[in-house]
Formats: C-alpha cells, sequence, structure tokens
C-alpha cells in the first residue's frame, strides 16, 4: 500500500512537472510568436523608409544632374561668346 501510495506521489509530482513545462512552452511560443510578430513590423517599417531614402536620393542625384547639364551648357555658351568675341576683338585689330 506504501508502495503504491509512493508510485502515485511520483507519478503526480512527475505530471506537474511536464504542466509547468507545457506552461513555459506555451508562455516561449507566445513570446516568440509576439517577437516574429515585431520584427515583421520593424523589417516593414525598416524597408519603407529605406525606399523613401532612396527615392529621394534619386530624386536629388537626377536635380544635380539636371543642374550640371544647365552648367556645362552656360559654360558652352559664354566660351563660344567669349571665342566669338576675340575673333571679332581680333578681326577689328587686322591681327587675325
Amino acid at each position: 500500500n506504501t508502495m503504491k501510495l509512493k508510485v502515485a506521489d511520483a507519478a503526480v509530482d512527475s505530471m506537474k512537472q511536464q504542466m509547468l513545462e507545457l506552461c513555459r512552452s506555451d508562455t516561449l511560443s507566445r513570446a516568440r510568436q509576439q517577437h516574429d510578430r515585431d520584427l515583421a513590423i520593424i523589417k516593414e517599417q525598416h524597408e519603407a523608409a529605406f525606399l523613401a531614402l532612396q527615392q529621394k536620393l534619386d530624386s536629388t542625384s537626377q536635380a544635380m544632374n539636371d543642374q550640371v547639364s544647365v552648367f556645362l551648357l552656360i559654360l558652352t555658351v559664354m566660351y563660344s561668346s567669349t571665342s566669338c568675341a576675340k575673333r571679332i576683338v581680333l578681326k577689328s585689330d587686322g591681327t587675325l
């Protein structure tokens, strides 16, 4: 009879331990799920921010390229005007 009681107590202790492990496992599972959701949100926010910055960079780069093109055109016109003016001056001096 005492032996049966010890076996029953051991079985109860084992079941209690298993229940604790299941509770811990469930808690860990819920924590992992929450972590995965949080990580997905953070990744989505990061990707959106990255895309916005990439678009801003592309836009700024295009604007800079446009400004450089205009500047080069102005320089070309100024150089042509200066060369033409020098030729006119030289021609009028008769040194050409």
